[in-house]
C-alpha cells in the first residue's frame, strides 16, 4: 500500500468518520450486552421468586415455568419503558418535563423491581449457610450416634453386672428375711444363723461397693464420651464457621455482579437511543447543510418509489413504469423535486448499472439493496 493511500485511510479514521461510524462496534456490543444482563438478571432473579412461590406451589414445574414468565415479562417491560424513557430525555434535556416524568417514575418502579428480585436471587444462589448448617449438624449426628453405640455396649456389659450384683443382693436378702422370721419366732438364733447372717451382711456390703465402683465406672465412660462428642462439636463448628465466613465472600461477590448486571443492562438500552438520537442529528444536519446529502435523500426517496413492489423480490429485468408515471408518483409523494431532479436520477440510475435502457423503456437490472449500496457508495466516496 502507498503513503498517499495509508494516509488517506488513517486520515479517515481520525478525522472522517461520522458519529455513527466511530461508535457504531460499541453500540452494537452494548446493545448485546444489555440482552446477555437481561438473561443474567432473569436467572438470578429465579433463585428469589421460585422460593417464594415453592411456599404456596408444590409442583417445581409450575414455580420455575410461572417464574421465568414473570421474570421475563418484567426485563422485557424494563427494557420498553426505559428505551422510551431514555429517548424521551434526550429530546427534551431535563427529566421534570411531562413527557419524561412518568416514564422516568415507572422505570424506576420496574429497575426497583427487578434489581431487588436479581439481588436477592443472587444471595440465594450464593449464599449456602444452610447447607453449611446442616451438613454440619449431619456430620455431628452421624458421629453421636457412633460414638454413643460403641460406648453403649460398654456400659450394657457394665449394668449387666451391676444387675447380677443387685439380684446376688436380692438373694442374700430374702435369706435374711427368713433368718429374721426364725429371729422372731424363737427370740434367738442359733450359732450358725448368726455366723450365716453376718456372711451375709458382708457379702451384701462387697456387692454393693461392687455395684458402686461400676456406677463410677460409668460415669467415666459418659464423661470420656461427652467430651469426645463435644471437642468434635466444636472443631465440626469451627470449621463451619470458616466455611461461613468464605461462603460470605462468595455472596458479596455475586450481589456486587448482580449489580453490575443491572448498570450493563441500563447503560447497553440508553447508549442504543443515544448513539441513534445523535446519529439521526448528525444526518439531519447534514441534509440541511450538505447538498450532497440532500440529493442523496431525494434520490433515496425516488428508489423507494420505482422499487416500491420490489424490495423484497425482483424478477431479472423488471420493466419500470414510464418516466411521466415515475413523476406522477413522485408527485403523489409530496417531494421535494422539480422535473430535471428525474431525469439526472435516471441517468444517474443507468451510470451505476441499477437501470439499463432498450429502446423507449428501461429495466431495472440489480435488487433493492444492491441498488441502495451503489447509490449510497456513489455519495459517500464523494
Amino acid at each position: 500500500m502507498s503513503i498517499v493511500r495509508e494516509y488517506k485511510k488513517l486520515d479517515k479514521e481520525m478525522s472522517k468518520q461520522t458519529y455513527k461510524e466511530a461508535y457504531k462496534p460499541l453500540n452494537t456490543s452494548l446493545k448485546y450486552i444489555s440482552m446477555v444482563g437481561n438473561l443474567g438478571s432473569i436467572f438470578l432473579g429465579s433463585f428469589f421468586i421460585s422460593d417464594l412461590l415453592s411456599k404456596s406451589i408444590g409442583n417445581m414445574w409450575v414455580v420455575w415455568t410461572v417464574s421465568l414468565i414473570l421474570l421475563g415479562s418484567i426485563e422485557l417491560i424494563k427494557r420498553f419503558i426505559f428505551d422510551r424513557f431514555s429517548l424521551e430525555f434526550l429530546k427534551v434535556k431535563s427529566i421534570f418535563k411531562k413527557s419524561v416524568l412518568p416514564l422516568a417514575f415507572f422505570s424506576l418502579c420496574v429497575i426497583g423491581m427487578s434489581f431487588y428480585s436479581s439481588l436477592n436471587g443472587a444471595k440465594e444462589f450464593s449464599t449456602k449457610n444452610d447447607q453449611i448448617t446442616e451438613v454440619t449438624q449431619e456430620d455431628i449426628g452421624e458421629y453421636t450416634d457412633s460414638l454413643t453405640t460403641m460406648y453403649n455396649t460398654d456400659i450394657e456389659e457394665i449394668e449387666n453386672e451391676i444387675d447380677f450384683y443387685k439380684n446376688k443382693i436380692n438373694e442374700k436378702d430374702e435369706e435374711q428375711k427368713v433368718i429374721n422370721e426364725s429371729l422372731q419366732e424363737r427370740g434367738y438364733l442359733y450359732r450358725s444363723e448368726k455366723a450365716r447372717n453376718k456372711q451375709l451382711t458382708e457379702e451384701k456390703e462387697s456387692l454393693e461397693s461392687k455395684i458402686s465402683d461400676n456406677e463410677d465406672e460409668i460415669e467415666v465412660i459418659e464423661e470420656e464420651r461427652d467430651t469426645k462428642i463435644e471437642e468434635y462439636e466444636k472443631e465440626k463448628e469451627g470449621t463451619s464457621e470458616k466455611e461461613k465466613d468464605e461462603n460470605k465472600n462468595d455472596s458479596i461477590i455475586f450481589v456486587g455482579l448482580s449489580t453490575l448486571i443491572e448498570f450493563l443492562i441500563l447503560i447497553g438500552i440508553y447508549h442504543n437511543k443515544h448513539y441513534l438520537f445523535k446519529s439521526y442529528k448528525e444526518t439531519r444536519r447534514k441534509i440541511s447543510n450538505d447538498p450532497n446529502y440532500q440529493r442523496w435523500y431525494l434520490f433515496s426517496d425516488i428508489m423507494d418509489i420505482i422499487y416500491m413492489d420490489s424490495k423484497e423480490e425482483m424478477e431479472t429485468n423488471k420493466r419500470l413504469p414510464t418516466v411521466k408515471n415515475i413523476w406522477d408518483f413522485c408527485k403523489a409523494k409530496d417531494l421535494p423535486m422539480v422535473r430535471n431532479d428525474l431525469s439526472e436520477f435516471l441517468k444517474l440510475m443507468e451510470g451505476l448499472k441499477i437501470i439499463k435502457t432498450k429502446g423507449s423503456a428501461k429495466f431495472l437490472i440489480r435488487d433493492f439493496e444492491e441498488a441502495e449500496k451503489a447509490l449510497e457508495n456513489h455519495f459517500t466516496e464523494k
